[in-house]
């Protein structure tokens, strides 16, 4: 037996749409570092306006915000450390929550809340070594762009073997280091068909951001550097209804296939 691809998109969208509003506000609070991280002040960085800026109109604070750079430390690897780690506890929360939906339990997500805190520090360890990873290469990268074609291979395959490390961690109450061994062992035979799912499903998604962008530009006559901090808020957390809970939905479903439908390992 192999993973299924539609029915992972279509259980995926179910949980996601049953849960819309946890799942977004677990979206917002993973969006928050970048957005709150566009509004500090960059007065010191000198930035002026050009040679063709209308005279007579004060130039704007939000347009220096998104001009000037910021330090390199906090863009390559706080920022995406800081949002690696609360996009795999918001994944560890979809996890503990289908668990409840599965057993019929009301409230699931505040029951899978409880959860994660009583398995904190599996989840912790496992997310901070992908977040420490994450933001490693993305430094490396940043700083090599030529390695960026060794790199990014590399993290799709990673990325693919230990794609269920953080619901191994939320579900199945062990270490860190078995959560990744674990993930190895449930994912092999099935790689390809998880990125298969991937695929499938951020095609519909940047049709859906583009459409976001389309009535926040000229619905609410926002300009584009109003959109930029909003789009990346809002499509962070209109993504999380849908990529959170894939997670733990492949989790599952590799779950079922590997040891079967009533495996003891969601005790």
């Amino acid at each position: 037996m192999r993973l299924g691809i539609a029915k992972a998109i279509v259980t995926t969208l179910g949980f996601g749409l049953r849960h819309f509003v946890a799942f977004f506000v677990l979206g917002l609070l993973g969006g928050l570092p970048t957005y709150l991280h566009s509004f500090l002040p960059r007065e010191s960085m000198g930035i002026q306006p050009g040679p063709n800026w209308p005279s007579g109109i004060e130039f704007p604070e939000s347009l220096r915000n998104f001009t000037a750079p910021r330090p390199r430390w906090e863009t390559d690897f706080a920022i995406p450390m800081i949002e690696t780690l609360l996009f795999c506890i918001a994944v560890a929360v979809a996890a503990q929550t289908l668990l409840g939906d599965r057993r019929g339990k009301d409230w699931a997500v505040f029951s899978g809340l409880g959860n994660v805190f009583r398995r904190a520090p599996a989840i912790l360890g496992v997310s901070m070594v992908l977040a420490v990873t994450t933001s490693i290469a993305q430094v490396v990268m940043e700083a090599v762009p030529l390695a960026a074609f060794l790199i990014a291979p590399l993290a799709v395959f990673a990325g693919l073997v230990f794609f269920v490390a953080v619901p191994c961690a939320a579900v199945e109450n062990a270490g860190t280091i078995y959560c990744f061994e674990r993930s190895a062992e449930l994912t092999s035979g099935s790689r390809w068909r998880i990125l298969g799912v991937f695929i499938l499903s951020i095609l519909p998604l940047f049709a859906g951001i583009f459409g976001l962008a389309l009535v926040l530009q000229y619905g609410l006559q926002l300009d584009g550097f109003e959109i930029s901090p909003l789009m990346t808020l809002l499509t962070n957390a209109l993504g999380s209804v849908y990529f959170v809970p894939l997670f733990a939905i492949i989790h599952e479903a590799l779950v079922a296939l590997r040891e079967g439908p009533g495996a003891k390992v969601f005790d």
